[in-house]
């Protein structure tokens, strides 16, 4: 009797122990606090369920204590799903090592303590097996559990397979049912289990793509009208500077009529400050060539980041020998790749002595053109193939750089109709974004 306590006892307590374990893989607390806590949680429920003859009610016990502890937040709320599915895969493990060992035994003649000690071990390997995988896989299996309606779907999937084992497992016990048939019985409700799993995968997928669409309708329109602020915007200020030359030219003819010299050179001040303030919005030598670009968002983001630049005190350029104009399907993620190139070309000209930004849009054929940004340095010119890497900056303060031309290599390789070339000579970077 006290032999088979002991082993009764050992074979719970594992179980019990490995369940907690694995919980505490998914919730990432794993520490020697929490692994003593595991064990002795593990001691007194396997004490308890071998005086009860029923290892069942332990898992019940561990899933009813965290429900009644738990308080309703998303935290709270997926540490019981990582409970069931820990409890779940225990629970399954054990069957299988059972089976496996009675038919080892079966085939192989083997004595009482081989087949115990076989038994022992093959749980060991199972359920190491099993943690290794949750450490390697733990994000890939909890991608989605932040999301109120993926977690109620996921929750009651695993609650009713977690309940359709306990009440398997103690009737099959109360009628003493042979292991192998409780073990088929568990891989049925396993495999309905798997059926429904699969739906709720197929349901994730499904609604994680609707919602990254009406995100993606979000951002476009909120872009949309981020260009349209920006060509009004530049309209406007071209009126201005239109009006305003106007305006200053009549004065100039009347104060010039007084013969007023104190007058006349405070007027010249006064034109010199303006000048050089509009000068800062966008040189009038670059309105031609911004007119020819016929397509809204991208003729509006190229003023912008030009504005920009020159804010800053970057020499600009801009080149456009013809009317320029693409496809409207292409529009915003074309503005949203020169955006992105700008954005570079200026930072990385922040610490040049002489910095220079020039863009370039040759048109050729049906709708193909070549967009060209090139900026200048004179540091990094050897490392072009890295710049495409995630997180590469040639910033000193990169814990907000990197991205950028990750996600212009992205946008360029989901697009048959773009491609992108980058060379880096005589101390000169150049991105030509073609379209076709």
């Amino acid at each position: 009797m006290v032999v088979d306590f002991i082993v009764a006892f050992g074979a719970y307590f594992w179980d019990y122990f490995f369940t907690l374990i694995m919980f505490l893989l998914f919730t990432q607390k794993v520490d020697l606090q929490n692994i003593g806590l595991a064990g002795v949680s593990s001691a007194i429920l396997a004490g308890i369920t071998t005086f009860i003859g029923l290892e069942i009610v332990g898992f019940m016990v561990l899933f009813g204590g965290l429900v009644l502890a738990s308080q309703k937040t998303i935290v709270a709320q997926t540490a019981k799903i990582y409970l069931l599915i820990a409890s779940i895969l225990t629970i399954f493990l054990t069957d299988l090592g059972g089976v496996l060992v009675l038919a080892a035994r079966s085939l192989f003649g083997l004595s009482d303590l081989r087949a115990l000690t076989g038994a022992f071990l093959m749980s060991l390997v199972l359920n190491i097996g099993v943690c290794l995988l949750i450490v390697r896989y733990r994000e890939l299996l909890t991608d989605f559990w932040t999301e109120p309606l993926f977690y109620r779907i996921a929750y009651r999937v695993l609650l009713i397979i977690f309940w359709c084992l306990c009440l398997l497992h103690i009737v099959t016990d109360s009628l003493q049912i042979t292991l192998q048939i409780s073990f088929w019985l568990t891989v049925i409700t396993l495999g309905i289990g798997s059926l429904a799993g699969y739906s709720y995968y197929v349901t994730i997928i499904k609604l994680k793509n609707e919602m990254l669409l009406e995100q993606q309708s979000k951002q476009e329109k909120l872009f949309k009208n981020y260009l349209g602020e920006i060509s009004s915007a530049y309209q406007e200020i071209a009126d201005f500077r239109h009006d305003y030359r106007n305006l200053l030219l009549t004065l100039k003819l009347k104060i010039e009529a007084t013969g007023d010299k104190e007058l006349n050179e405070y007027f010249q001040n006064v034109v010199a400050y303006s000048e050089n303030e509009l000068g800062n919005v966008l040189e009038h030598r670059l309105l031609a060539p911004v007119t020819r670009i016929k397509n809204t968002a991208l003729r509006s983001v190229i003023v912008a980041k030009l504005v920009k630049a020159s804010q800053q005190q970057i020499a600009v350029d801009l080149d456009v020998l013809a009317d320029v104009e693409f496809s409207p399907k292409l529009e915003l993620v074309i503005a949203r790749i020169i955006s992105l190139l700008l954005d570079n070309a200026i930072e990385a000209s922040a610490t040049e002595k002489a910095p220079k930004i020039a863009v370039g849009l040759e048109a050729y054929g049906e709708g193909g053109v070549d967009i060209i940004v090139t900026n200048r340095v004179t540091t990094d010119t050897m490392q072009i193939n890295k710049w495409f890497s995630p997180g590469y900056t040639t910033k000193t303060n990169d814990s907000k750089h990197g991205r950028g031309l990750v996600i212009v290599r992205e946008l360029v390789s989901h697009n048959e109709a773009l491609s992108l070339r980058a060379s880096c000579e005589n101390e000169k970077v150049k991105f030509v974004l073609g379209v076709s």
